[in-house]
């Protein structure tokens, strides 16, 4: 059970397309060697994540969602309209999908009582309500996923957090308090790439 605890955890968390892409397959050789369809699942809703094409990451998600289906796992389905939400909310995707799919998923984390689960949906609502130009409703969405985040001691997912919030504000000066505090996780965590990343935005705020 630790073991699938740990999958789901890695699949809400934000994360890199590379750090999707490793921990996807990662997932998917711990499914092939113990047989256990939860992470399959999981597995390849992570890889999905990492793939541009949001067609070949719309075939993974199909994949995952037959097999949770098939099986029964309540979790997987989360996982699948979360991750369908996901591909929605790309550059070109269909932004009322996308808010549909968030606000179920949210649901259906409330009822697994995963926290992690409830966070990474405030930070799609807030990409969905971005890509709307509805961006008070972004940041609020971002404020609440930062909230959440915090409350769980995560600091790595709330310095990408307050990341996207100084992204959200660049060209204004409110840009540089969050790109500081992003700043400030990133070296709490150890995360130099991302503290590099960090003050990038600084300087562009």
């Amino acid at each position: 059970m630790t073991e699938v605890s740990t999958g789901l955890d890695q699949v809400l968390r934000p994360s890199t397309a590379e750090e999707a892409r490793v921990q996807g397959e990662a997932l998917l050789k711990a499914a092939s060697l113990s047989g256990d369809h939860r992470l399959r699942v999981l597995g390849l809703c992570k890889v999905a994540e990492s793939l541009e094409d949001p067609r070949q990451a719309a075939e993974k998600v199909a994949s995952a969602k037959a097999i949770a289906e098939e099986q029964y796992l309540e979790e997987g389905l989360v996982v699948v309209k979360l991750q369908l939400g996901r591909i929605c909310a790309r550059p070109g995707g269909d932004a009322d999908q996308a808010l549909d799919l968030a606000l179920d998923a949210q649901r259906g984390f409330q009822r697994l009582e995963s926290r992690a689960g409830e966070a990474v949906c405030s930070l799609l609502l807030g990409e969905v309500h971005a890509m709307q130009r509805e961006k008070d409703q972004a940041l609020r969405c971002f404020r609440e996923a930062l909230t959440m985040y915090r409350e769980m001691g995560d600091g790595s997912s709330a310095g990408r957090v307050l990341q996207r919030i100084a992204q959200e504000q660049l060209g204004s000066a409110k840009a540089v308090a969050p790109a500081r505090k992003a700043v400030a996780a990133f070296q709490a965590t150890g995360e130099a790439g991302l503290e590099a990343d960090a003050w990038l935005m600084v300087a562009q705020a």
